[in-house]
């Protein structure tokens, strides 16, 4: 079987959740598979190590070629190389409109729809354009969830059938690490020695990063504890949300770190007291369940597909509710067993998501639709 798919993704979406699903996904199919062809769109002429195998051939697109690189020069491509079938992982808006090739897309959510103020105007009328047609003319639709599975059902009325779940996995760079290094370490690079609970994941407004502020200025006040909250990352709205710390009289307790190396992420999870992640809506949520891979006390939304992941192992709440949201960071903040018993169960439920299983099923959807059946 020939597979050919639109590695762009790993590079164009980094450090999102569509670039870790690409990437991840693409170096654990070559590793598990060794006898199918794959042919991997790409623009950037740095290549992966990964992809130095005998049976993947690398297309180099023009580093400035994007929309009509889409809908001109891939569907050429495609009736070049004549494969078998066509994978575009990043909810499917560039598949080409005029091919004859089996095409196959990950749709990982719909959030541009269900909460259009999430994203940029023009993104939300492509997606509101384009998606339709993709989920029209798509051969095979795989999805990350059953939550995004329903939404997909329930806004567009596609057959159930046309759809396959594929939950996304844990990278192996998470788990749970040696206490006194991460110390050690955090104090040395970040200058961060005291205690402290974590977030991670992006500061756009369904991410609610505004409602665990709130929550945790009600916390400090109440318990009048020196503990830290972490937040990682860049984004636009960071400044206006360290007004907003100065506003609520926490900004001395509350640190802005700014842009993260992937490679020291484990770190922060495995020094946190525990994880917070506040967010209404999500795809999947990969953050909770790299804190849950790193031994990492969980609190989470019961919003969409978050239940989903952490099961019983987290404290999943309405994080609406500012005062609940606060009542339970104080409880975990004070309850050590509770602390344990959820790093306990976090890490023997962040077991069950594995990139090599991800791809795995991926591969079985491939023979599925390059069959007919």
């Amino acid at each position: 079987m020939h597979i050919c798919m639109d590695a762009r993704p790993a590079v164009l979406y980094k450090y999102t959740g569509i670039g870790t699903y690409t990437e991840n996904l693409i170096n654990s199919l070559v590793e598990i598979d060794k006898q199918n062809i794959y042919t991997l769109f790409w623009n950037n002429n740095e290549i992966p190590k990964p992809f130095f195998r005998k049976n993947i051939h690398i297309q180099l697109f023009p580093k400035n070629a994007k929309e009509i690189s889409d809908q001109v020069y891939i569907p050429k491509l495609l009736k070049h190389f004549q494969p078998d079938v066509y994978h575009i992982p990043q909810n499917g808006l560039d598949m080409p409109l005029n091919t004859s090739t089996k095409c196959i897309v990950t749709v990982h959510d719909i959030i541009p729809v269900i909460d259009p103020e999430s994203c940029g105007v023009s993104y939300y009328e492509k997606f509101a354009e384009r998606l339709p047609q993709v989920l029209e003319q798509s051969n095979h639709i795989i999805t990350v969830s059953n939550a995004s599975k329903n939404d997909i059902i329930e806004h567009y009325h596609i057959d159930p059938s046309k759809i396959t779940v594929i939950y996304e996995g844990k990278n192996k760079i998470y788990k749970p690490l040696n206490p006194s290094r991460v110390k050690q370490y955090l104090k040395q690079k970040y200058h961060l020695s005291e205690s402290y609970i974590l977030y991670i994941g992006g500061f756009n407004k369904r991410k609610n990063v505004k409602n665990l502020l709130y929550a945790f200025e009600k916390f400090v006040k109440k318990s009048s504890s020196s503990l830290k909250l972490v937040l990682l990352g860049n984004g636009k709205e960071v400044e206006s949300l360290k007004k907003m710390c100065a506003d609520l009289k926490i900004e001395k307790q509350v640190i802005f770190t700014g842009f993260v190396p992937d490679s020291d992420l484990p770190i922060f999870y495995s020094g946190a007291l525990f994880f917070l992640y506040p967010s209404y809506y999500e795809g999947f949520g990969l953050p909770p369940l790299e804190a849950m891979s790193c031994g990492t006390p969980v609190i989470t939304s019961c919003y969409t597909s978050l239940p989903e992941i952490v099961g019983d192992a987290a404290v999943c709440i309405d994080t609406k509710q500012v005062a609940l949201f606060s009542e339970h960071i104080e409880r975990l903040y004070y309850d050590d067993d509770l602390r344990k018993k959820l790093a306990k169960k976090g890490l023997k439920q962040a077991m069950k998501f594995d990139w090599k299983d991800c791809a795995r099923e991926t591969l079985k959807i491939y023979q599925k639709i390059d069959s007919g059946s």
